[in-house]
């Protein structure tokens, strides 16, 4: 004869389980909305206090816009925040945004220095990678007209490199010569000069990046 016993299962503590963490994503996520606010206000100290107050929660994207606090923070030029995130967390170096762009690209936006010299300093490769529509960071500090970081992420490693003397008397490398054939290709399509071509491609004039 089949036992005909039905067994139930008890899902109370499975539904207060499920609960409790959707209470926790919306703690992480008006943290991190806080924290936002305050770097787009310039208000670093506050948010280095709120970050120390929630280091749990530093990988959490935003809500909306999909962006973690180290693209926020190198975007927003605090530089002091970037290096805060990256010794907490090092992997968010390589996090994307829903397009596809790294904080690397961020902080080209921004166009602040010390924060790329900074990425460039944990892996100097970064200004390789590419975002959704193909753009490394060079290509993006372009489009947001940070001519001032050019020379920084022309400049690769030199000491493997064969010198290239070009006609303005300057010294360049290997790397930098197919870089800036993409910058230039940018520069053209929004009408800007900072190039001079010669018939050598490889006695590209480069000089006016320097003296911008």
């Amino acid at each position: 004869m089949k036992d005909s016993t039905i067994t139930t299962i008890d899902t109370s503590n499975l539904d207060y389980s499920i609960a409790n963490e959707e209470m926790e994503d919306i703690e992480a996520s008006n943290i991190i909305k806080s924290i936002v606010k305050q770097l787009k206000s310039g208000n670093e100290a506050a948010a280095i206090e709120m970050i120390l107050d929630n280091i749990q929660h530093i990988n959490t994207p935003h809500s909306f816009s999909g962006k973690t606090l180290l693209h926020y923070a190198a975007n927003y030029g605090h530089a002091n925040v970037v290096e805060l995130l990256l010794d907490r967390s090092p992997e968010l170096l390589y996090a994307l945004d829903p397009v596809g762009g790294c904080p690397i690209h961020s902080a080209a936006a921004g166009g602040d220095a010390e924060i790329v010299k900074l990425m460039m300093s944990i892996n100097p490769l970064i200004i390789t990678l590419e975002n959704g529509i193909q753009d490394n960071p060079l290509h993006t500090a372009m489009r947001f007209g940070n001519v001032n970081l050019i020379p920084l992420l022309l400049n690769t490693d030199e000491s493997d490199q064969e010198p290239i003397i070009s006609s303005d008397g300057n010294t360049y490398y290997d790397d930098n010569i197919m870089l800036s054939i993409h910058v230039a290709e940018l520069q053209n399509e929004f009408g800007e000069r900072y190039y001079d071509y010669l018939d050598n491609v490889e006695e590209m004039n480069l000089v006016s990046f320097f003296s911008v």
